[in-house]
């Protein structure tokens, strides 16, 4: 276990599930929910741990903290669920996105799929043309690349690097979903709203992001099994163990350190 959370210690408490009806909305309680999905293709990646450890010690903060202090901040009563589930992708699964990802490559640094050539009467006629000024190709023929990095812009090579290290790690599909439940007389939705907002602390300008996925693209993302996919760095990013200090107020800390006996204690 990493040395921030040696120390931490892990405790059963009640399901807060049987907090509640089993049947919600009711006459008291209201709820909200909703799936956070990627806004932008599954290949190109969220914001990750690596670019929050990247900054001065002034402005480093473990992301995990804005979701924890979100949450901690909920009065006796209102409740905040939030799930996250994952699940294998790759050849067997029929989610290609690491081969999505190759191909957006391939595209960005001018190396497209090769068209297919026509017939030899049609080349022979286009090459005797164009002789003068231009090469002759012939069907199938592919033409001489130019250094695929050197005529790129900073955010064309930026886009490259990012997919380039995002599909070489493992993918999971990933669904992250939350509700917020309060009692009808007090429902906040600004509670909910600072959920989303501690999510978009993930977001990027020029590659993923993530987004609410409404009732209808809900329906339908579901029915044809369409999943967000992120990688372990990614997925590390989302989900641990608060790193620095937590600005929670009700977030109980430990008092004291357990340690072992002193060296030498007799034993009975």
């Amino acid at each position: 276990m990493d040395r921030r959370t040696s120390h931490a210690e892990i405790a059963e408490v009640e399901d807060y599930i049987d907090l509640l009806p089993t049947v919600l909305p009711n006459e008291t309680f209201d709820l909200w929910g909703t799936e956070l999905v990627l806004a932008r293709e599954n290949y190109l990646p969220i914001k990750t741990y690596l670019s929050f450890e990247s900054m001065v010690e002034e402005q480093r903060l473990d992301p995990i903290s804005v979701v924890a202090e979100t949450m901690s901040k909920l009065k006796e009563g209102e409740f905040i669920w939030l799930q996250t589930l994952i699940s294998p992708t790759g050849a067997p699964t029929g989610n290609n996105w690491k081969k999505e990802g190759e191909e957006k490559i391939a595209e960005i640094v001018g190396r497209g799929k090769v068209k297919k050539g026509g017939s030899a009467v049609n080349a022979w006629l286009k090459n005797f043309f164009w002789a003068p000024v231009e090469h002759p190709t012939w069907p199938g023929e592919k033409k001489p690349e130019a250094p695929a990095m050197k005529f790129l812009s900073p955010d064309e090579q930026d886009m490259v690097k990012e997919i380039a290290n995002k599909i070489s790690k493992l993918g999971y599909k990933t669904v992250i979903r939350f509700v917020y439940i309060d009692r009808r007389d007090s429902f906040t939705p600004a509670n909910f709203s600072a959920m989303i907002g501690a999510f978009h602390q993930f977001n990027t300008q020029n590659l993923n992001a993530f987004k609410p996925n409404y009732m209808i693209t809900l329906y339908d993302s579901l029915w044809a099994r369409i999943f967000p996919v992120l990688n372990i760095e990614e997925l590390a990013t989302i989900y641990h163990f608060p790193g620095v200090p937590v600005g929670a107020p009700r977030l109980r800390k430990l008092e004291f350190k357990k340690s072992g006996p002193p060296a030498g204690l007799p034993i009975e």
